[in-house]
């Protein structure tokens, strides 16, 4: 949970500069003296920070160094990366993701299984409500595959944009038009896929099916990431780019074993 923490707490840590630099401009608006202005103009300098969080759901670690993955090998040797960040039990989609947006366990957020029957998210709920909350006029978005993460977590007061997406090709798109198109502060996408084959195949690194559904994913980040690289502002900006899964699996998930409990923070 600890690492759940930190995710969130660079997140947060984003959203506070976007805050500081809104106050500053107010203050600088109103600053006196010679002094006061040049501090002023000094911190208006620091570039804007973005954040995209990309959610691959039961995505195992090791499949990412048991076969080719440029993208998401390049953004762990260049990023704090945990390979031991382990999903809390029961390791269903529902509990991790829960967790990761919130950055409680199951017993607070109590979305315990895919039903997400008795789930608390209104005492605890996802980190885009403190950005609605402190910075309403950032833009936000929410694009995923598995409904679900829209349908409970995030409320939809809370988000600028929210699209449930048909499959990833769809919100592959989507969030690349997003990027391109829009001024999105902070956005969040969320793959399928993975997980699917995760299923057919027992999440075992020696099935091609796993292996070729995560250089898929690969090469969706790549292109994820290029459309960041590409805007015609990026040289101005500062991204914070998350990238996570909520569990790993064997034959299924939401059982107490190792391969269930993989999980990627990058």
């Amino acid at each position: 949970m600890k690492k759940l923490k930190s995710l969130l707490f660079l997140i947060a840590t984003a959203l506070v500069v976007l805050s500081c630099k809104k106050a500053v401009t107010e203050a600088g608006a109103s600053a006196s003296s010679p002094d006061e202005k040049a501090t002023a103009r000094n911190i208006l300098a620091v570039k804007p920070k973005k954040v995209l969080f990309i959610g691959i759901d039961g995505c195992v670690w090791k499949a990412l160094t048991a076969t080719n993955a440029p993208n998401l090998k390049n953004l762990m040797d260049q990023s704090y990366t945990s390979t031991n960040a382990l999903a809390q039990v029961p390791t269903w989609s529902s509990n991790g993701w829960s967790a990761l947006f919130t950055g409680v366990g199951v017993a607070k957020h109590k979305a315990s299984d895919n039903s997400f029957s008795g789930a608390d998210f209104v005492n605890y709920p996802s980190f885009f409500r403190q950005i609605k909350t402190s910075l309403p006029a950032l833009r936000t978005a929410s694009i995923v595959t598995w409904s679900s993460i829209n349908n409970f977590i995030v409320a939809t007061p809370d988000v600028t944009v929210k699209q449930n997406s048909a499959n990833d090709n769809a919100t592959e798109v989507r969030i690349i038009q997003e990027i391109t198109s829009s001024n999105t502060d902070v956005s969040f996408c969320h793959f399928d896929n993975v997980d699917h084959a995760g299923h057919a195949s027992n999440y075992r690194l020696t099935s091609q099916m796993y292996i070729d559904s995560v250089k898929a994913v690969d090469a969706r980040v790549g292109r994820i990431l290029n459309a960041v690289k590409t805007r015609t502002t990026y040289n101005n900006e500062d991204w914070l780019i998350v990238v996570a899964t909520d569990h790993g699996g064997d034959l299924s998930h939401g059982e107490v074993v190792t391969w269930s409990k993989m999980h990627l923070l990058s």
